[in-house]
This record gives structure tokens, C-alpha cells and sequence, in this order.
């Protein structure tokens, strides 16, 4: 999009269409059973507003903080430095396995 202005794009939905061709369907779930399940999975891990606004769910501002901690380069690939990472010592587990499968990746391809 040229000229970096606001995306004028509707994204409002109808299901006019689908309703002649599946007359009887009907969802099983709605937007606020959706929400639901969000929140309660949210509160199951013990994730908070805090969180999301620290920046680690923020892909921007978690790459801007592991650069400056060194642990990322220019180019995104992790720097040498990765057994002194804190992100090994994690306590998420899927955290932990996607750095450790990410690092074995770069490793890999370095070879």
C-alpha cells in the first residue's frame, strides 16, 4: 500500500450468501464463547495485562530487547552468546523448545 496511509479496507462480514446453499446451519460457537476460551486460557497460564504490555508477546519490541541484549544481530540470527541466554533458563516450556529448536536450526545451517 502506498502511502502509508490508514487501510480504508472494510472487513464487516454478511453470511447472506452461505445461508441458501447450508439453510440449516448453525454455529456452535459465537464470538463471546470465543472470547471466553481465550480469557480462561490466558488465566490458566497466569498471563496478564502486564505481559502484554511489557512487550514479550510484542514481536517488535521482544526482537529491539534480545538485540540489545546481544542475543540477536542485524540480521536476526542468534549471536554466539546463546548458552548464556535467559530465555534457556525459561520456565515456558514452549518458549524454551522453540529457542532451543531455533538454535539448532542456526546451527545447522551455519555448518
Amino acid at each position: 500500500m502506498q502511502g502509508g496511509g490508514p487501510d480504508k479496507r472494510c472487513y464487516r462480514v454478511t453470511c447472506d450468501k452461505i445461508r441458501p446453499v447450508l439453510p440449516t446451519f448453525r454455529p456452535e460457537w459465537t464470538a463471546s464463547n470465543c472470547a471466553q476460551e481465550l480469557y480462561d486460557a490466558y488465566r490458566a497460564v497466569g498471563l496478564t495485562a502486564e505481559d502484554m504490555e511489557r512487550g514479550r508477546y510484542v514481536r517488535i519490541s521482544e526482537i529491539q530487547r534480545l538485540q540489545k541484549a546481544g542475543q540477536l544481530d542485524g540480521t536476526l540470527r542468534w549471536c554466539s552468546q546463546r548458552a548464556e541466554t535467559p530465555l534457556l533458563a525459561s520456565t515456558d516450556p514452549i518458549l524454551k523448545a522453540t529457542v532451543e529448536a531455533s538454535w539448532h536450526g542456526s546451527s545447522a545451517r551455519e555448518t
